[in-house]
């Protein structure tokens, strides 16, 4: 059976319904795309930042290091001092001067101590996050390739979609064309069914002498919403012919 150009018009209009799905459903995965690239990034960073706060927690440990040294050899200079002095007050003064540095040699010990502690629990979550990363990587390139793949398959039924889209667009009256291409700027949904008697998108009641045009194949506008109207039992005539 020949196409009429109402069925051709019909056709258009989902071959265009088509490839907006199509093209909405490749930026949504795009959109994921990015999402996954942004997650790989975001390992990236927590591996740099683990690795800067093993570095730090370094560099405190070597300072107080150096610190506690420094006042180990102030107390060893002091004893040698003490050792060759015979004043009382001096004496009593730099045995007071060595009391104190063992003072501070013991809170530094114990900041020692605890920069030890804290330098062990950043280089072990360093190490728990730099074992797990290249899993965590492998994952998510994996997870983008198949989306890659998925985009690959839409856009060539998208494609496909396009290809026939000018065939059709040549057999439907350029009248109909007109006015699809206004409310198609306007609207998501430029051209929908009648369904019991009124427009399905504004619900608009339609005059009988309207509907006995619709059922003729004839193509109207809502007189509310201006979309244009066709008869939905026409459309299931022309999915089985």
């Amino acid at each position: 059976m020949s196409e009429t150009p109402f069925h051709t018009f019909i056709e258009l209009i989902k071959v265009d319904q088509a490839i907006v799905d199509f093209g909405h459903a490749i930026e949504k995965i795009n959109q994921e795309i990015v999402e996954l690239k942004s997650q790989e990034d975001t390992l990236s960073g927590v591996i740099l930042k683990a690795k800067a706060e093993v570095h730090d927690a370094q560099k405190a440990v070597d300072r107080h290091e150096l610190e506690l040294k420094s006042l180990d050899q102030q107390e060893k200079q002091k004893k040698e001092r003490l050792e060759n002095l015979t004043d009382y007050k001096q004496y009593q003064s730099i045995k007071s001067e060595i009391d104190t540095l063992k003072s501070r040699q013991h809170e530094y010990e114990e900041i020692l101590m605890t920069a030890w502690n804290k330098l062990e629990a950043m280089q072990k979550e360093y190490d728990k996050v730099q074992s797990e990363y290249p899993t965590k990587v492998d994952d998510i390139k994996a997870v983008i390739k198949q989306k890659e793949t998925d985009i690959a398959a839409l856009q060539a039924k998208l494609d496909e979609q396009k290809s026939q889209r000018g065939g059709k667009e040549k057999l439907v009256p350029a009248e109909w064309l007109e006015k699809y291409a206004v409310m198609r700027a306007r609207v998501p949904d430029p051209v929908v069914p009648v369904a019991q008697g009124s427009c399905s998108a504004c619900f608009y009641k339609i005059t009988e002498q309207d509907l006995m045009m619709v059922r003729r194949r004839k193509l109207l506008q809502c007189k509310s919403c201006y979309r244009l109207l066709y008869s939905s039992e026409l459309e299931k005539e022309i999915a089985s012919e």
